[in-house]
Parts: C-alpha cells; sequence; structure tokens
C-alpha cells in the first residue's frame, strides 16, 4: 500500500481540504480510534440507528458517532421542520445514558450551498470532523472512519466486527461490509428492492467474472477506511449521489482493500426522490413504471473479460503489437479502447514499470472502476441495450456453473447471490 507519512498527510488535508468549520469544541477521549459518521436529511427514523449503535458490544476503544443533519440554504419549510425534529430527538437522545466508551455527536448543519448541498457533503463535513478528532486524540494510524445512514440497522457486533478486522488486516486502507435491505411494507416495494438489490450483487459478480481486480460493493451505509487513507485520497467528495462509488475507487487501486462478512449492514428499502440515483430513486422508480427492472446485458461483460485477460500479456509486446491486440478484441471493447487511446497508455505504463507486480498495479490504477463504469456505459449506448434484471442475473449463474437453466424468480436468484456473499 502507498500510504506514507501518516501524521503529514492528514495535517496537510485538515489544513487545505477539510470543511473549515470546527463543529465540536470538546477534546477527544485519548483512546478514540473509531468514528461513525452518518448523514440525515428528513430521516424519521433516526433514533432506531442510534439505538442499535447504543447497543453495540464494546469494541475495544472509545467510538464517536457524529451525526451530520443537514439542509441546503433554499430547501423548504417542511424540510427544516422534520431536520428540527430530528436534531431536537437525537440531541435528546445523546444525553440519555449510554456506555462510557461510547459518544453522541449530533450536528444540525444549516444553510449549506445548493450547488453542492446533499449526501456526498454531509459525508465530507462529518468525516472531515471525524479525522480531526482521531488525529488530535494521537491515533492516526489506528483510527477508522466508518460510513453509515440514518435509516439502517445493524447486528450488536458491528463494532466491534470493524474493529477487529482493521487490526487483524494493518495494510488495508479500507474496507466494504456486508448488507441485505429491510424487508419491505408492502409486496410492491420488496419486489422492487429485490430487484435492486440483485442488479448491485449481479454487477459486482460479474465483473469479478471477468477478473477485474477492483470489483467491490461500493454502497455509502456500508464500507468503512482508515484515517490515513482518507486523508490520501482526498476525503470525501461533494456528490449529490454516487458519492461512495467515487470515493471507494480513490481507496481501493491502494491495494489490499478488503471485505467483512461476519457483520451485516440492513439498509432501508424506502423509496425516495431526493437523491437522482441509488437505492431510493431505484424502488421508485421501479414502483412507477411499468415492465421488468434492467441493467447491463450480460453480453457487455465478456468483451471485457477477453481484454482482462490479455493484459498480462501486452507487456511482453512492442507498441505495433499492442495496437494489434487491441484492435482484434470483440469490437464493443476494441472501440471504447480506441477512443481512451488504449495502446499508447499501456505503452506508456509499460515504459514506467519494470516488474509485473508494479505493471499490474499502474494498469489497474489507470483502468479503474471508472473506467469500468463508462466502458459499460459506452456498451450500453451504442451495441446492447440492457436487459431485465432476472435474464442477465440467470446467465451469469449458468455461466458461472453455480445454476443450470434458466430462473426468472427474481427471490430466488437474490438468494443465490447473497449465498455467494456469505449474506444469509
Amino acid at each position: 500500500m502507498l500510504i506514507k507519512e501518516y501524521n503529514k498527510n492528514i495535517d496537510i488535508y485538515l489544513k487545505r481540504y477539510a470543511w473549515p468549520t470546527l463543529l465540536i469544541q470538546s477534546n477527544p477521549a485519548t483512546n478514540l480510534s473509531l468514528s461513525v459518521i452518518i448523514p440525515a436529511f428528513e430521516e424519521p427514523d433516526l433514533l432506531k440507528t442510534l439505538i442499535e449503535l447504543r447497543e453495540n458490544e464494546y469494541p475495544g476503544s472509545d467510538v464517536e458517532v457524529m451525526v451530520i443533519i443537514n439542509q441546503s440554504e433554499v430547501c423548504n419549510e417542511k424540510t427544516r421542520e422534520a431536520n428540527r425534529e430530528s436534531f431536537e430527538a437525537a440531541r435528546q437522545f445523546a444525553n440519555e445514558p449510554c456506555p462510557d466508551w461510547l459518544k453522541f455527536h449530533i450536528q444540525w448543519v444549516k444553510e449549506l450551498p445548493a450547488k453542492h448541498a446533499g449526501v456526498g457533503l454531509a459525508r465530507k463535513i462529518g468525516m472531515d470532523e471525524a479525522l480531526r478528532r482521531i488525529s488530535a486524540s494521537g491515533n492516526d494510524k489506528n483510527g477508522i472512519l466508518i460510513c453509515l445512514d440514518a435509516d439502517c440497522l445493524i447486528e450488536k457486533n458491528y463494532l466491534k466486527t470493524i474493529a477487529d478486522h482493521f487490526r487483524r488486516n494493518p495494510q488495508s486502507p479500507g474496507c466494504s461490509i456486508n448488507f441485505k435491505h429491510q424487508p419491505a411494507e408492502n409486496s410492491q416495494i420488496q419486489s422492487a428492492i429485490d430487484a435492486y438489490e440483485l442488479h448491485l450483487r449481479y454487477h459486482v459478480h460479474a465483473l469479478r467474472y471477468c477478473r477485474f481486480p477492483h470489483a467491490y460493493y461500493t454502497i455509502g451505509s456500508s464500507m468503512a477506511c482508515r484515517a490515513e487513507a482518507y486523508a490520501q485520497a482526498g476525503g470525501m467528495n461533494r456528490r449529490k449521489a454516487g458519492e461512495d462509488f467515487y470515493f471507494l475507487h480513490k481507496i481501493i487501486p491502494m491495494g489490499g482493500f478488503t471485505e467483512i462478512r461476519e457483520t451485516t449492514v440492513y439498509p432501508s428499502p424506502r423509496p425516495s426522490h431526493r437523491v437522482p440515483f441509488g437505492t431510493g430513486r431505484a424502488v421508485s422508480k421501479k414502483l412507477m413504471q411499468d415492465g421488468p427492472f434492467k441493467t447491463y446485458s450480460w453480453k457487455s461483460f465478456e468483451p471485457l473479460r477477453r481484454f482482462l485477460a490479455l493484459v498480462p500479456d501486452l507487456r511482453q509486446m512492442t507498441a505495433v503489437e499492442i495496437s494489434e491486440a487491441l484492435d482484434a478484441l470483440p469490437e464493443p471493447v476494441s472501440k471504447f479502447l480506441n477512443n481512451l487511446d488504449a495502446d499508447q497508455q499501456i505503452q506508456r505504463i509499460i515504459e514506467k514499470t519494470n516488474r509485473p507486480e508494479s505493471y499490474t498495479k499502474a494498469f489497474y490504477q489507470w483502468f479503474t472502476g471508472f473506467a469500468v463504469l463508462k466502458y459499460l456505459h459506452f456498451i450500453r449506448d451504442h451495441f446492447y441495450e440492457e436487459e431485465p434484471i432476472e435474464v442477465a442475473a440467470s446467465t451469469l449463474l449458468e455461466v458461472s456453473g453455480i445454476a443450470s437453466g434458466k430462473n426468472t424468480d427474481i427471490s430466488s436468484l437474490l438468494f443465490s447471490f447473497r449465498n455467494m456473499d456469505n449474506v444469509l
């Protein structure tokens, strides 16, 4: 992993890039090493999440929970009132008795610039404050920032499992955490959330079928990272949606990214129109439209698999041979790579690396999750239209030898994919 000069990196980040407003005046505990950051916006179930954290097992160090109730300068009175209610209820909760090792900080951040206000900025504000406090406690090297959402449920071993995981994996810059959506209040919403979760799992497993080394879940409510990795990655972005994907795809290429499967986060299945994409929007969209939930066609992944299988051999080729090899790939991927000037990029990577390991690492620092997403969008727009999730997921199981024959039942397909991820 490339993390070096931990304190220097954190000091530079806090001075130059962090949210400038100090939110908490009190000194942190000297044993503070875990901070849970929860953005909240019109969250009626916030207390449920806070109660589950209060009932968690002792993780071996002090923990702070940073709740960032946030609102734009242009939000309506209904939102202001909802946030006011959440703030007052959460602040009262924070004053109730709880374990000595656990502290709740409830912050109501108002009048955020309309251009940037949203979940990304809220996470950034909370994570930056958490980084300040972990740094002030002297636990830069052991500090962990944990992202959770205000409508999630968790298991009692959640905090301890995360703490133990990073102790066992000292070189890991970050991790994703098992997730499973909560049961929905009616069959329509249940059908929609099952289809969306199946889409998420299909996408990751399709990339793993392609041998893409950065194929991990990037879900904001179930991820964590080291404090020093957070600073080195430039902190959280201010995106109104998809902030989790873009953030983790700066952490993952550092190397050593891991997964936690010994505990589970249970996100809410509720519909939402607050963000342009993500769980809530996907559920709302499915409820409003007839027809199947669609995802990237399975045909999109076979050309990608062919390309990634070629990557080790490209290192031994001349510039002319690289161009010829890329042109000989299936048309969808060869055209996409041509648009990236991939032959020239790969040649530069070869010239700058002298060992297979350094070549592979440099290659995937160029061909990251961002590039894969662009590829899938390119293929969707120019070659293969999206197809029903049950068709795509069933094909993947069949090609992988996990199941035989076509299965169009989304709930049973989801069960199979959860089983692959050890989610019961």
